[in-house]
């Protein structure tokens, strides 16, 4: 018997053999540092968390409200149920579903992604949102739409976090990203310590979809970085419903749930 036969990718083809190779090179040469502890190293295959520091991240789990998301806290022996808000008046998105509790590790990601342009912190929010999927699935999306900031904020920041997130998960999930499928009319002033009705003033009317042949007949996940009141994400998906959007659903890293710290939402972006 030949040596190569004894191995262990005896029986698969080249390609697969060498792409194997290669991950394992990547593995070997180029390890990651938990994106948590920043202590313990990681193969490429593993991710971005090490399996101690995710048990540790406040993630949002059922009992939860089957439809936007919400989570429930004091029902932990029963199923999934709508939440008050969805029994009542509801949202413009299908569904909506978020990874954490915005506190903690995962606020402080979001917050250096956002506002200190720390983009290596966007692999291990994607990676929580590809996991959130699998935990808990949406309807599979035909195209992945980040909310878009205003041309004023963007120039501001260099970049559109949520954008950013949107090129990693894109491809994890398979579903191709249309940055320009939303845009933003208005300059608005930060939302960030703004009630809900506040919020529903201030976004009110301003997003529009440039190109309704991109929506049309299409099922469309709605990519954000936190989820406070949904007023935005709700806003974004009447557009895209208007403009022929089958199906929409929503997707964020965190959730602020009601009677959380306001100090846990954020410092606001700087006004120009």
């Amino acid at each position: 018997m030949k040596v190569f036969d004894r191995l262990p990718w005896r029986g698969l083809s080249p390609f697969r053999w060498l792409t194997g190779l290669k991950s394992a090179l990547v593995d070997l040469l180029a390890p990651r540092r938990c994106a948590g502890c920043e202590e313990r190293w990681l193969p490429g295959h593993e991710g971005y968390w090490c399996d101690a520091c995710l048990k540790e991240l406040p993630r949002i789990r059922s009992p939860m409200c089957p439809r936007c998301g919400l989570p429930h806290s004091s029902f932990d022996r029963i199923g999934d149920f709508l939440c008050a808000r969805c029994l009542q008046e509801g949202y413009h998105f299908d569904g909506a579903r978020s990874a954490t509790f915005h506190k903690g590790l995962v606020r402080e990601h979001i917050l250096g992604l956002k506002f200190g342009g720390e983009i290596h912190r966007a692999p291990p929010l994607a990676q929580l949102l590809a996991t959130t999927l699998e935990e808990h699935p949406l309807p599979r999306a035909d195209l992945l739409a980040p909310v878009p900031l205003h041309v004023r904020r963007l120039r501001q920041r260099g970049f559109n976090q949520t954008a950013v997130l949107a090129g990693f998960l894109g491809p994890v999930l398979g579903i191709p990203v249309k940055y320009t499928a939303l845009s933003r009319k208005r300059w608005l002033r930060p939302q960030t310590r703004l009630s809900r009705a506040e919020r529903l003033v201030n976004v009110r009317d301003n997003f529009f979809v440039e190109d309704p042949s991109v929506a049309r007949g299409k099922r469309v996940l709605l990519l954000d970085d936190v989820f406070t009141t949904g007023t935005t994400l709700d806003e974004c998906a009447k557009v895209l419903r208007q403009a022929g959007a089958s199906k929409v659903y929503a997707l964020t890293v965190s959730r602020v749930v009601p009677g959380k710290a306001a100090a846990e939402i954020g410092p606001p972006s700087p006004v120009l």
